[in-house]
């Protein structure tokens, strides 16, 4: 068999050519291997980041409103300390905590304060309020003793209960303020 040393060449060249088809097939496979992996790695970790919970959100005001865009409530931090509001038309309740201590508040559908609850230092007071604004009520709590006093329409304390360190005390008002009865 005799071959000729063109055809040779010419195999060799074919040859050369076929390897270097074979390489540059191999690198482009390889490239697109590793585009794809670092796709995958990359929306994986942006999937990640957005379904994890976060441990905190900061922000001055937090506001929630209803489906007509309406406040229905906010948590802030007012001009005295932390500030919760929560409303619905006029009636409303807000709780703030104050250098002194926590303050809740409520006030009616006719916008009138209601009732406050506060916790100032060393006492804690509840008050209810009529429509017109008068303390109907208040129960008050210290260290050592504790007081309920009940008042009439214009707000005029007429009957006060107390337990002191000495005991127990009921007392009777006339509208004027005097004391007319107590006991013991």
């Amino acid at each position: 068999m005799n071959i000729d040393p063109s055809d040779v060449a010419a195999l060799l060249a074919r040859l050369r050519r076929g390897q270097q088809q074979q390489r540059l097939m191999l690198f482009l496979v390889f490239a697109l291997f590793l585009g794809l992996l670092v796709f995958v790695l990359l929306n994986q970790q942006k999937r990640q980041a957005t379904s994890a919970t976060t441990d905190s959100i900061t922000a001055g005001l937090f506001e929630l409103v209803d489906h007509n865009g309406a406040q229905a409530a906010m948590l802030s931090n007012g001009r005295q300390g932390p500030l919760l509001t929560m409303s619905k038309g006029k009636a409303q309740a807000e709780f703030r905590l104050v250098n002194r201590g926590p303050v809740l508040s409520m006030v009616d559908a006719g916008g009138n304060l209601r009732a406050t609850l506060a916790a100032p230092d060393s006492t804690t007071e509840l008050r209810l309020f009529d429509e017109a604004g008068n303390v109907r009520a208040s129960l008050a709590v210290t260290k050592s003793e504790s007081d309920l006093s009940l008042a009439d329409d214009k707000g005029k304390v007429r009957i006060k209960m107390s337990v002191k360190g000495d005991g127990p005390q009921l007392e009777f008002f006339d509208a004027n303020g005097k004391l007319i009865s107590s006991k013991p």
